[in-house]
């Protein structure tokens, strides 16, 4: 029996863009530091909503070797 859900938000910052196989490869995306940044917002937004809907974890991805990545996301 299912006793807990949860879900996995891994800091995605992409809406509509030109993206998918024939999209923008992602080495060559550069974003700025306020578009990254609302990753933190979607992030929060998210686990606020999540929380509210009774889900018991929201998982965060790493991202290493990338531009815009994040190799820490504890500071949550």
């Amino acid at each position: 029996m299912i006793t807990q859900f949860s879900t996995l938000y891994a800091g995605h910052v992409l809406e509509g863009e030109d993206i998918g196989f024939n999209g923008v490869p992602h080495d060559d995306r550069w974003y700025s530091n306020d578009r990254l940044i609302t990753a933190f917002d979607i992030a929060k937004e998210s686990a606020i909503l999540m929380d509210e809907l009774g889900y018991d974890v929201l998982w965060m991805a790493e991202h290493h070797f990338q531009r815009e990545g994040t190799n820490a996301f504890q500071i949550f």
